[in-house]
């Protein structure tokens, strides 16, 4: 099994090669591999990287769903070391706590969290997060994956700031958030989470997306992927569908299936 590493880059030396944006930098010493700025805010993160290798760096930004409960966000740190383990060397995953999330120690990103907190502020901020992060690790290609709410942020982004990933692996997506919320027992109420659908027209067209979903998914049922998976082909936006036999809403993070398609992305393929 290749050794996975931590990455462990010489701060001075490395920054002094950037020149980053003139934007906010909260983080009192952001290393942008524990700790990253977004915007007016500090993000946690953790970093696994694939030692070695000559080829294209590909960056895998992991968003995890909701924790509203307020459990450790740390759903995709087991998927971050597995895909380490089976991708090529240079590969970097960076989990990231989302906005109000905290992690199994404690440390907790800036920003607001909670049940409707996919909103236009939070994604700024993952946003920003985010091209900082492709920035540092001088990525020649950036796969976005995430899960539910994560999901929804993924696909939000990638029709919002055109370019900035290269492909979006959603899984348990509510991305039509019209049929998700009516779905909901909280019907009424009024939120303010942004929805995917929303933002097809300004997905491109040389974006790959991949949805995977359980077929036993009650909180994100299938439909709300297939809807925006026809969305998207209708667009001419290079798409694929998987429905997962035997999977509920969380199980598809701990399958090899996703695992494997999240690395075909990551080589440009479907």
């Amino acid at each position: 099994m290749p050794r996975l590493l931590i990455v462990v880059i010489l701060a001075a030396q490395t920054l002094a090669a950037m020149a980053l944006p003139a934007l906010a930098a909260p983080c009192p010493s952001p290393d942008n591999l524990t700790r990253v700025s977004g915007g007016d805010e500090c993000l946690v993160i953790k970093t696994v990287a694939k030692a070695g290798g000559n080829a294209s760096r590909v960056l895998y930004v992991l968003l995890h769903g909701g924790h509203s409960d307020g459990s450790p966000a740390v759903s995709f740190y087991p998927f971050a070391d597995t895909l380490m383990e089976q991708a090529p060397p240079g590969s970097v995953a960076v989990a990231m706590i989302r906005p109000g999330h905290r992690d199994a120690e404690g440390n907790e990103s800036g920003g607001n969290g909670g049940i409707d907190d996919w909103h236009d502020h939070n994604i700024d901020l993952i946003t920003d997060a985010i091209a900082r992060l492709k920035h540092f690790h001088h990525a020649d290609r950036l796969v976005l994956v995430g899960q539910s709410a994560g999901a929804a942020v993924s696909g939000v982004i990638i029709g919002r700031r055109p370019g900035l990933a290269d492909a979006a692996m959603l899984i348990g997506c509510p991305c039509q958030m019209g049929p998700w919320r009516f779905g909901k027992p909280n019907k009424a109420m009024v939120w303010v989470s942004l929805s995917p659908d929303d933002y097809l027209d300004g997905v491109p067209l040389s974006t790959m997306v991949t949805l995977m979903v359980g077929d036993d998914d009650s909180e994100t049922r299938p439909a709300l992927s297939q809807g925006y998976a026809a969305g998207l082909r209708a667009r001419g936006v290079p798409v694929s569908l998987t429905i997962l036999e035997g999977h509920g809403h969380v199980s598809p993070i701990r399958s090899q299936r996703v695992i494997n398609a999240t690395l075909r992305l990551g080589r440009g393929t479907q």
